[in-house]
C-alpha cells in the first residue's frame, strides 16, 4: 500500500469512529482520535503489526477498541491521552511562541503603521490626526489598554508628548519609510515604560492588568485544589479493593502530569538563567631593553691610535709575498680516473612446485547391526573424488 492510500484508510478510520462516538453522545476531536488510534496500534498487547497492511477485520477490531477506549468514562489511561493531546496542541516553548506572537502582531499592525509611514499631512487637522493614529500604534503594538478607552488614550498621549511633542511631526514626515518604522518601534517602547514606570508609583497605569493581584487570584484557586486533592487521598478506598491496572495508569497519569510540569518549569526559569562569564588565556612581555646591546670592540677613543692603523693599512698596500716551490712539486698537478659502478644481477636456479591429491572419505553404514535374528550387512560408501576432478 502506498502512502496516500495508507493516510486515506488512516483518515477514514479516524472518521468512522469520530462519527461512532457522536452517535453514542460522546463528541471527541479528530486529534484525539488520532492519538488514540497511535496508542492502540502501538501497543503490543493488541496484536497490530505496523508492517504489515490492515485488513478488514483488523479494521473492525481498532474501530471497536478505540471506542471502547474513549467511551470508559473511568479510564485514567484515557485523561493521560486527552492531557497529551491538550499539551501538544496548546503548548509551546517560550521562544516560539513570543516569536509567533510578534509575527501575527506585526501582520496586525502592517496596515496602521504603513497609513502612518506613508500619511503626507501637510494642515494642522492632518497633523493631529496622524498624531492620534501614532498613539494607536503605540497602545496596540504595546498591548496596554485599549485605544478606544479615553483614560488609556489620554495617558498615553501625555506620555508621547513627553519625548516627541507636536513639532517634531515635521522631522517624522521628512524620515525615510525605515527610520520611522524604526522611530515608531523606539517611541512604543520609551511610552509603554513611561506607563509602567507610573502604574509602579500608583500615578497611572490605566488599561494595565494588576498582574500582582491576578497571580494572588490563582495561586488562593491552586491552594483550593490542593486541599481538594488531600481530601479525596483521605477518602480513598483500600488497596485491596482498588483495580490493579487501574493503579498502574494512574501513576502513569501523575507521571506525565509532572513530565508536563517540569517541561514548563524549565522553560519558564531558562531566562533566569545567568550568562556564563567568557574567559580567555592572555599574556603580556614588556621588553627590558628596546635597543639590543652593541660592544664595538675596534672602537678606538684615541685618535693617536686611529693614526697608527692608518699608517699600517697604507703600509699594506705597498707589500708583496713571497712564495717557494721545490724540484718535486712545481710539475705536481690535480688528476682523476673515473669507472663504472657494479651493477646488480639476480637469477633464479630453482623453482618450487605442488599438487594437491583428493582426501579419501569413505562411509560405513550398518555397523550397529540388527536384531538378534538377523545378521550385521555393513555396506562401505566410497565418496572420494577421481585425481582429475580435484
Amino acid at each position: 500500500m502506498s502512502h496516500p492510500q495508507a493516510e486515506s484508510v488512516i483518515k477514514n478510520i479516524i472518521r468512522e469512529i469520530a462519527q461512532e462516538c457522536a452517535s453514542k453522545g460522546h463528541s471527541v476531536s479528530e486529534t484525539m482520535v488520532a492519538f488514540m488510534v497511535k496508542a492502540i496500534v502501538l501497543d503490543a498487547r493488541n496484536g497490530f503489526n505496523v508492517d504489515r497492511t490492515l485488513t478488514k477485520n483488523d479494521v473492525q477490531k481498532l474501530i471497536k477498541l478505540c471506542v471502547d477506549r474513549l467511551l470508559d468514562p473511568a479510564s485514567p489511561s484515557l485523561e493521560t491521552i486527552k492531557m497529551q493531546v491538550y499539551f501538544d496542541m496548546n503548548y509551546t516553548g517560550r521562544g516560539e511562541f513570543l516569536e509567533e506572537h510578534h509575527r501575527v502582531l506585526e501582520s496586525r499592525l502592517a496596515p496602521v503603521c504603513r497609513e502612518i509611514t506613508d500619511c503626507r499631512a501637510r494642515t494642522a487637522e492632518e497633523l493631529d490626526s496622524l498624531y492620534r493614529k501614532i498613539v494607536s500604534y503605540v497602545l496596540l503594538r504595546s498591548g496596554l489598554g485599549s485605544p478606544t478607552e479615553i483614560k488609556v488614550v489620554r495617558e498615553a498621549t501625555a506620555a508621547l508628548q513627553s519625548v516627541f511633542p507636536h513639532t517634531e511631526l515635521g522631522t517624522f514626515l521628512s524620515l525615510l519609510k525605515k527610520d520611522k518604522e524604526r522611530q515608531l518601534r523606539e517611541l512604543t517602547m520609551i511610552v509603554t515604560g513611561i506607563r509602567l514606570f507610573n502604574k509602579d508609583c500608583e500615578k497611572g497605569g490605566e488599561g494595565i492588568d494588576d498582574c500582582k493581584y491576578l497571580l494572588l487570584k490563582q495561586l488562593f484557586k491552586i491552594i483550593d485544589i490542593s486541599s481538594l486533592l488531600q481530601i479525596q487521598n483521605i477518602r480513598w478506598p483500600p488497596l485491596e479493593l482498588l483495580n490493579m491496572n487501574h493503579l498502574k495508569e494512574a501513576l502513569f497519569n501523575l507521571r506525565q502530569h509532572e513530565s508536563f510540569l517540569n517541561i514548563i518549569m524549565a522553560d519558564a526559569s531558562e531566562h533566569l538563567l545567568i550568562k556564563p562569564i567568557t574567559k580567555c588565556n592572555s599574556s603580556t612581555q614588556t621588553d627590558t631593553h628596546i635597543l639590543e646591546s652593541n660592544i664595538v670592540k675596534s672602537y678606538e677613543w684615541n685618535e693617536w691610535e686611529l693614526r697608527r692603523k692608518a699608517i699600517k693599512l697604507a703600509n699594506l698596500r705597498q707589500k708583496v709575498t713571497h712564495s717557494m716551490q721545490t724540484q718535486s712539486s712545481h710539475m705536481r698537478r690535480e688528476n682523476c680516473s673515473q669507472v663504472y659502478l657494479p651493477k646488480k644481477v639476480a637469477t633464479q636456479t630453482k623453482r618450487d612446485n605442488s599438487s594437491n591429491v583428493p582426501k579419501p572419505q569413505v562411509y560405513m553404514a550398518g555397523i550397529r547391526g540388527g536384531k538378534m535374528s538377523t545378521s550385521t550387512n555393513m555396506i562401505l560408501v566410497n565418496l572420494t573424488r577421481a585425481v582429475d576432478e580435484s
